[in-house]
């Protein structure tokens, strides 16, 4: 809510884990919206954030319609967080000239630590069937204990590629 926000700033600490949810039944528009809005603010406020991303009320979308909403949400994100590394870098190096390997992995570590590092796949879940639930606790736990499979790779969109198919898989199996 709005009018709340300039108070966020007082509970955001870079030790957190960010869990950002939004309603997957008001349409992959308004989902992808609200997302960017709040990676926005973490991005600013807390540079590299680590952020699990759920997708909630899947109950209330046709079933065939959750794996793709799914899946185009989380590679919107994907192109977000890509898109945002890429403005910060330009704007880095003033503009696209000529920088040696060196120098444009130093630019590359700079934009990439600002950015969060969203941890894909992203969940889904439904309060009324209890779906995803679980899978979000382990997620959470295995963020908090440093337990491998808890969260992705470091940079936080290592296989993301992988993940994106593997929500295409699971879409198509859910679809028929």
């Amino acid at each position: 809510q709005p009018e709340y926000y300039p108070w966020h700033k007082l509970f955001l600490s870079r030790e957190a884990l960010y869990l950002l949810v939004a309603d997957l039944s008001e349409g992959v528009d308004e989902c992808v919206a609200a997302l960017e809005e709040q990676l926005s603010i973490l991005s600013a406020s807390v540079p590299g954030a680590v952020v699990l991303v759920v997708l909630t009320k899947t109950d209330l979308v046709a079933k065939d319609k959750v794996g793709a909403g799914v899946v185009e949400v989380e590679q919107r994100l994907f192109e977000w967080c890509d898109s945002r590394r890429l403005r910060r870098n330009k704007s880095r190096r003033g503009g696209f000239e000529e920088v040696d390997q060196e120098e444009e992995a130093s630019a590359v570590a700079a934009a990439s630590s600002s950015t969060p590092r969203i941890q894909f796949p992203i969940l889904r879940a439904s309060s009324i069937t209890q779906e995803g639930i679980a899978e979000a606790r382990d997620r959470m736990m295995g963020a908090a204990t440093g337990v491998a499979g808890g969260l992705g790779s470091p940079s936080g969109n290592g296989g993301a590629a992988a993940s994106l198919e593997t929500s295409a898989a699971a879409a198509e199996a859910s679809a028929s």
